[in-house]
């Protein structure tokens, strides 16, 4: 199998398009862990006091 130089650019462009897919991802599901643990963390102060 030849790799010409048009098809090398497709799949660099693919890896980089799925990356930045995958790295956003991360960040919206790290940032909506934080959110939510502070959100647990701010409820838990009044609920379970004991």
């Amino acid at each position: 199998m030849r790799i010409t130089k048009g098809s090398a650019v497709k799949v660099i462009i693919h890896v980089l398009f799925l990356y930045n897919i995958i790295s956003v991802g991360v960040v919206c599901l790290r940032n909506f862990t934080l959110y939510f643990l502070e959100y647990l963390e701010k409820n838990s102060d009044n609920t379970y006091k004991y």
